[in-house]
């Protein structure tokens, strides 16, 4: 249970106006001999509480407190189950209270059926659970990681598993957590987090909306945080600590750090800093309620957090599709942590306070050890629950902070102002996702050397609000040096080219660059981190170059040398426009004719590797070329005096039509829905030849290039474009959508007990388009009506009666009912005749 454990005091205001505990009366049984938890002196006891003040004395002593009932429903008289030691029995009976020993229900439990015991129905050891783990992760190597986020004090390790379409990469995608155990003796959460992670990667897939969630969001599931207590059967760990007491507390321990607190807690608050969990849950068990922040507050000061209302509506959401906590006593099957009392140092107002993650405590059961056997009828209950929690990450508002210049992604801040809570990006991406109600919202980035940004955004239900922050720096960095590169040989009438850099790379930009060389006019180039500039000398010499690059905090400059020599002037002519695969004669001719012989022409082009020929005052080369855009000639004329460069340009179009390419092919399309395609002509080399085409499809009606998809489902049709008798053709695949509703076969039946009836369901998605290979879900939400196999086959139970809803099949998020009518059976008496 969440909250057996700590100074509590119950919400004084409730009781002054005779409330009373939101919560169930639960049967306490007979008294007995104190019955220890391993590892720790500490035992269960019940203590009657009358007046406010009883609250006020365990408060003042520390008391560890775990269910709270009331004695009756017309009275505020309540009894509270504590843990204590003998110690704080007698400090107690020295204040006027009596503590009276009650039986260990979960350390009676954990000897008939715990790990290790020959039970039918025991517990899967330590060890078997972390091969399941492990096997999990080898067979499912590109979805799952098996990670330990630390060891507990007997040195076992703490495992995560990690799951997420690309588990090695960081993406733009919310983290979401499930944990269980912090409470060794509460087991239930870690076979329903193990049955998460097979359901989520057994049918990654083949089911639309769970490999939706594996896609869209980073999934942590911690089963065990607390393995030492696991092992031995008790709550607290290998020191005889609560670790769910353990953390940081805002009231009575502020200060968010982990030295010298348990080694798992430890374990969890680098987890936590590592990360950045949008949303999470941790599971314990001993009462049926969701309950969220805040879990401390002031004593006898009522308090809510600053999301409250997200997190009722969000609470009720997980509560209302868990049949269990939804009848389990609490109204609406939800409460906030201090409404119930008081617990210092718990995960969940750690989490939401310091790492603004949206995170609640979940108490599965009643009962603290069911026997594993039981675990098909909670899997039943959690896990349509589980999986919409899950979705809500991907709720609110979200997106990138970034440098606005560079694109970098920012450790930053992203508050919203109508609500005193702020997340943090993820440093390795920038993404922030903030879970929010429906509404308009401020929201305001900031970061450390930045100016802080604010807008405007418009929550709706479903899918977040995307807003992404490229930040400006704060204060102007200025460039610690330019480097200038150029060539230190030139030639009259070419240009030469210059590039500069600043660094570092976070220097502020605009950067402003003031090109300057010997015989020319300066040149200003205003933008980026780099810029380029080129200078002609008509004078034969020794040339200096000089760039200084500046901003609003500071300048830098750099000087190059360059000699330029005499050339003679070379012009090359040919044709200005030919076509792919020809061949076209150019010539190149030097002038003036006094030029020294011989002379070597060197020739470059696109294509073609340079070639040289060697003579007199002219050359000819024969050139072709199989891509098409202008191509460049280039030729470099060279005598024992000085060279000289000319160039010609010729247009190179595409030749005659060879083919039609057609995409996106193959492609896949949802019936009812429309997609563009595109149609390539290409010539024999593979250029573009500009086309108009005529369309044609067997996949549904064509609206120029636009497919719409027939509402008949079929396996492979195409695509076709014709361009006089050339054409070429997309594949299409027309599938169903996702499920959008399911029917149940039959809707209404009536039985005899003991009668069998098996029952079948159609999904169809939102075009009534059948989907087949659907995983279905079976449950009988009436139990007296009897009971129903994983395959649909329903057992009649014996109590005759009228079973509305009774059957009940669910696939992902969409569920359907029916009917069941159990008869009573009739016997026919006959009269007896007797015969003489």
């Amino acid at each position: 249970m969440r909250r057996e454990a700590c100074s509590v005091v119950l919400v004084l205001i409730m009781l002054l106006v005779g409330g009373g505990i939101p919560q169930p009366v639960w049967g306490g049984p007979a008294a007995g001999p104190p019955e220890p938890f391993p590892l720790s002196d500490r035992y269960p006891a019940e203590v009657s509480l009358d007046a406010p003040a009883d609250w006020a004395v365990l408060d003042r002593l520390g008391i560890d407190v775990g269910r709270v009932q009331p004695r009756s429903q017309s009275s505020a008289a309540v009894t509270a189950t504590v843990y204590i030691n003998p110690q704080e029995a007698q400090l107690l009976a020295q204040a006027g209270l009596t503590a009276t020993p009650i039986p260990n229900e979960s350390l009676r439990a954990y000897r008939t059926y715990g790990p290790g015991t020959a039970s039918a129905s025991a517990w899967p050891t330590f060890d078997q659970f972390v091969a399941r783990m492990q096997g999990l992760a080898t067979a499912h190597s590109d979805l799952v990681r098996l990670v330990s986020i630390g060891q507990s004090v007997q040195g076992r390790n703490i495992w995560a598993l990690k799951i997420t379409d690309h588990p090695d990469v960081a993406e733009d995608e919310p983290e979401f957590k499930y944990t269980s155990s912090a409470h060794g003796n509460e087991p239930i959460g870690i076979e329903m987090t193990l049955r998460l992670a097979d359901l989520l990667v057994d049918n990654y897939g083949a089911d639309p909306d769970l490999t939706a969630l594996v896609d869209d969001m980073e999934i942590w599931l911690c089963p065990i945080h607390n393995p030492d207590g696991y092992v031995a059967g008790t709550r607290y760990n290998a020191h005889g600590v609560d670790l769910n007491r353990d953390f940081p507390d805002r009231i009575t321990d502020p200060v968010d750090d982990p030295a010298g607190r348990e080694p798992e807690t430890q374990a969890f608050m680098l987890w936590g800093y590592d990360h950045r969990f949008v949303m999470g849950a941790n599971y314990h068990t001993g009462a049926q309620v969701v309950n969220y922040p805040w879990d401390s507050v002031v004593s006898g000061s009522p308090d809510v957090a600053p999301d409250d209302a997200l997190y009722y509506d969000y609470s009720v959401g997980y509560a209302v599709r868990n049949p269990m906590i939804w009848s389990g006593g609490f109204p609406s099957g939800v409460t906030r942590g201090w409404v119930w009392y008081i617990i210092r140092g718990g995960m969940q107002d750690w989490a939401y306070y310091w790492h603004g993650e949206h995170h609640v405590t979940i108490e599965l059961s009643d009962v603290f050890y069911p026997s594993y056997d039981q675990m098909d009828t909670y899997w039943d209950a959690n896990r349509d629950a589980m999986l919409w929690w899950m979705a809500q990450a991907l709720s609110g508002a979200r997106g990138l902070v970034t440098d606005a210049f560079t694109g970098a992604p920012l450790d930053a801040t992203v508050a919203v102002l109508e609500l005193d809570m702020a997340v943090q990006t993820d440093p390795a991406v920038g993404d922030y996702h903030r879970l929010l109600s429906p509404g308009t919202y401020t929201l305001q980035a900031s970061a450390p050397g930045y100016i802080t940004q604010t807008a405007t955004v418009t929550v709706t239900s479903g899918a977040a609000v995307v807003h992404d922050f490229p930040l400006a720096v704060d204060q102007p960095v200025p460039p610690a040096s330019v480097n200038a590169v150029g060539p230190d040989q030139g030639v009259t009438q070419i240009p030469t080219t210059w590039a500069a850099a600043v660094s570092p790379i976070t220097t502020t930009l605009p950067v402003v660059y003031v090109w300057q060389a010997t015989g020319q006019l300066p040149i200003t180039h205003t933008g980026a981190l780099a810029d380029v500039a080129a200078f002609t000398w008509n004078t034969p010499g020794p040339q200096v170059i000089t760039v200084t690059a500046a901003n609003a905090a500071g300048a830098v400059t750099a000087t190059r040398a360059i000699t330029i020599a005499v050339r003679p002037t070379l012009t090359v002519t040919g044709l200005p426009t030919g076509t792919v695969g020809a061949d076209y004669a150019f010539t190149a001719a030097i002038s003036p004719t006094s030029a020294a012989q011989p002379i070597t022409y060197t020739w470059q082009s696109t294509g073609h590797a340079p070639f040289t020929h060697t003579g007199g005052l002219s050359d000819t080369a024969v050139l072709s070329w199989t891509v098409t855009s202008p191509q460049v000639v280039v030729v470099v004329a060279t005598n024992a005096q000085a060279s000289a460069v000319g160039q010609a340009v010729i247009q190179v179009s595409a030749g005659p039509l060879a083919g039609v390419a057609v995409s996106p092919s193959p492609t896949t399309l949802t019936v009812g829905r429309s997609r563009a395609f595109i149609a390539t002509g290409a010539d024999a080399f593979g250029n573009v030849v500009p086309i108009s085409p005529i369309w044609a499809t067997d996949a549904g009606t064509m609206t120029g290039n636009i497919l719409t998809a027939q509402t008949t489902v079929a396996s492979s049709r195409h695509v076709t474009a014709t361009v006089d008798d050339t054409s070429g053709a997309a594949i299409v695949h027309i599938v169903a959508g996702s499920v959008s509703r399911l029917s149940i076969t039959p809707t209404q039946v009536t039985l005899l007990p003991g009668a069998q009836q098996q029952f079948s369901a159609t999904g169809f998605d939102a075009y009534s388009n059948t989907i087949t290979g659907l995983l279905l879900f079976w449950r009988v939400a009436s139990p007296a009506a009897g009971t129903i196999d994983t395959a649909g086959l329903f057992t009649a139970g014996t109590q005759a009666d009228v079973y509305p809803g009774a059957i009940v099949v669910s696939s992902s998020l969409v569920s359907d009912v029916a009917d069941v009518t159990v008869q009573g059976v009739y016997r026919l008496y006959l009269p007896v005749v007797w015969r003489n």
